[in-house]
């Protein structure tokens, strides 16, 4: 999937239960939030300078996203984003049964 077939982002929670979002294979956690914006930063970002910037999920800046694809020093993490929408079925799974 290149980067410009997406415009939205999709939400999950990390194993802590924070917020994150992925974009086209790569992994953002939410850096902040202002009325009408939130600011996410790629999930390295001790060695990587994406950012994205949400309005109801949907990015806004960059204008384009093929504008972040030249800050990624990482491949993207599917198999992560995987792994954390299983954990998260294993977790909600885990409370209802526990009801």
């Amino acid at each position: 999937l290149h980067l410009m077939d997406s415009l939205f982002i999709e939400r999950l929670k990390s194993n802590k239960n924070k917020d994150n979002a992925t974009v086209c294979g790569y992994i953002y956690t939410l850096n902040r939030v202002s009325d009408e914006l939130s600011y996410w930063v790629c999930e390295n970002r001790g060695i990587c300078k994406a950012r994205i910037h949400t309005s109801n999920d949907i990015i806004i800046k960059p204008d384009h996203l093929s504008e972040i694809e030249q800050f990624y020093t990482h491949p993207p993490s599917q198999d992560r984003i995987n792994m954390l929408k299983e954990y998260r079925k294993m977790k909600d799974l885990a409370s209802s049964t526990e009801k």
